[in-house]
């Protein structure tokens, strides 16, 4: 007798080509650390992607040259661009650009403008879908099922316009980054980047705060996600990267740059979420980077332990924001540390 085996069939996808746009074209010179994770994201499952970094500084205003000359070697399934509020206008002189170039392609917008104001996005000229919040993992499903796994149009959190107006999927999760994938280190030119900072680095370690001030764009996000999830919370937002993960790229970069980085800078909004993790952390940061390293903190979150664990891992600066001169007007637009909490900061710390 012979026995057959059934093998179930898995459709091939066919890998796709994402070329990210940063507009950086005002303000300080820097790279988006979400978009570099991104692109690290899709290499990984074997897509190809580039990252062009448009900022004059650089030598690379969004002009029709330079995007002719970015784009000659790398024809491109999907643009991807991201931007802050102020590089609106930017992404609206972008778009017929490289739709000129390419009308082809598929026109995605990311980032944190397209989270906190997406009917502004909605009007920008050939774009064909945003994606707001956090798109770890979703950009790459994106690509999956442009190569042929599915339907690209239902994906979850996706904007995508359609013959009756845009439609907008729901969020159904916020990623888990406990491990985090690495930046795309061959993809940015962080020597030049690290150059222009004087030896310093930003990494980021945790995502999310627990306040709402009114000033602050977190209020925003969390609201997208309040609108998408039942029972969803502020702290289901907090969440913290596992502390060998963080020192991976620590070391990463250490490896890749040698004696260029003079101290590495937190970007998250609050050092100081979780004190196990920050226990954790400063017994292995000392022993295996060793470097200075700034970091930024609510002021009532500073204590007598916490403050002996920042000097012990080897934090030399702290940032903390007082916010406002006026007690009365700081009370109304923000909801963190008092000017009493600020004041006892000097003698618990």
């Amino acid at each position: 007798e012979r026995t057959l085996l059934a093998i179930p069939h898995k459709a091939m996808v066919i890998p796709k080509k994402i070329h990210f746009f940063w507009l950086n074209t005002g303000g300080p010179v820097g790279m988006s650390l979400g978009l570099s994770l991104l692109a690290r994201e899709v290499q990984q499952a074997g897509h190809r992607a580039k990252i062009t970094h448009l900022c004059p500084s650089r030598g690379k205003p969004c002009t029709p040259e330079v995007l002719a000359a970015e784009t000659a070697d790398f024809h491109a399934d999907v643009y991807g661009i991201g931007f802050v509020s102020t590089e609106l206008e930017t992404a609206r002189k972008l778009l017929p650009l490289l739709h000129t170039i390419n009308p082809d392609a598929l026109m995605l917008v990311g980032g944190i403008h397209a989270t906190v104001a997406p009917q502004s996005v909605t009007q920008l000229p050939f774009l064909d879908a945003l994606l707001p919040g956090e798109a770890d993992g979703l950009l790459l499903e994106c690509l999956e099922r442009l190569g042929g796994k599915g339907d690209w149009k239902t994906l979850p959190q996706l904007w995508c316009k359609g013959e009756k107006g845009w439609q907008a999927n729901d969020a159904v999760s916020l990623p888990d980054i406990s491990n985090q994938t690495m930046p795309a280190f061959d993809l940015v030119d962080f020597t030049d980047l690290i150059a222009r900072k004087h030896g310093f680095v930003e990494v980021i370690a945790s995502r999310g705060c627990p306040f709402a001030c009114s000033f602050c764009q977190n209020p925003a996000i969390m609201g997208y996600y309040w609108q998408c999830f039942k029972g969803y919370k502020a702290s289901h937002y907090l969440r913290v990267r596992n502390v060998e993960n963080v020192l991976a790229e620590l070391r990463e970069f250490l490896a890749r740059y040698p004696g260029e980085i003079k101290a590495f800078v937190f970007g998250d909004d609050s050092f100081l979420l979780r004190i196990e993790w920050l226990q954790e952390f400063s017994e292995k940061y000392p022993k295996e980077i060793g470097l200075p390293f700034v970091a930024a903190a609510i002021a009532h979150q500073v204590t007598f332990e916490t403050s002996e664990l920042l000097a012990k891992a080897g934090c030399n600066v702290l940032r903390l924001g007082v916010e406002c001169g006026n007690e009365t007007r700081s009370e109304e637009h923000t909801s963190n540390s008092s000017h009493t909490d600020i004041s006892r900061m000097p003698s618990s710390a």
